[in-house]
């Protein structure tokens, strides 16, 4: 859904940049009820990216998942 660079929106992320992506769904399971968020990587045709931390946003905000890359 989209990505944050710096704490604004950015259309992608670089090599060795950290970020984190907006996501309508993941296999990743959020931080939630003492329990740390899941990490791994993401690989799409001709790019990858290292999770290194789930959160799930407001529910009011469609409970969306970020994840934080680098």
């Amino acid at each position: 859904v989209g990505i944050i660079k710096k704490k604004s929106l950015a259309k992608e992320l670089n090599q060795g940049e950290e970020g984190e992506l907006i996501l309508k769904s993941t296999p990743f399971y959020p931080e939630g009820g003492g329990q740390i968020g899941d990490q791994g990587l993401i690989f799409t045709s001709n790019s990858r990216a290292q999770v290194v931390d789930t959160q799930k946003t407001d529910e009011r905000n469609n409970g969306r998942t970020i994840s934080k890359n680098h």
